[in-house]
Order: structure tokens, then sequence, then C-alpha cells
């Protein structure tokens, strides 16, 4: 049931909300590019213990 609702709110944001999130996850994944050398290497790890 969670997954339906998660569905009925991207159906319902704006366009503009749409763009701006899409082109916010492509600077993520180039980001993701970019620190792991085109996936050649590991991805860096976060200790949240500090």
């Amino acid at each position: 049931m969670p997954s339906c609702r998660i569905l009925y709110i991207f159906l319902n944001l704006s366009e503009n909300a749409l763009v701006v999130g899409g082109i916010w996850a492509m600077i993520g994944f180039g980001y993701l590019l970019f620190l792991t050398r085109g996936f050649t290497k590991k991805p860096p790890q976060y200790d949240f213990n500090e």
C-alpha cells in the first residue's frame, strides 16, 4: 500500500518539480561516476559512528 501512496504523490507533482528532480538526480549520478571513475573504483563509504 505505501507504493500506491508514493505513486500518487509522483503523479501529482508539478512539471517543474519533476524537471528539477530529474536534473538533480542526473547531477548526483554524474558525480558518482566522477568519484568512482566510471564505476572502476568502489564508491566512498561513510562512517556514521563518528
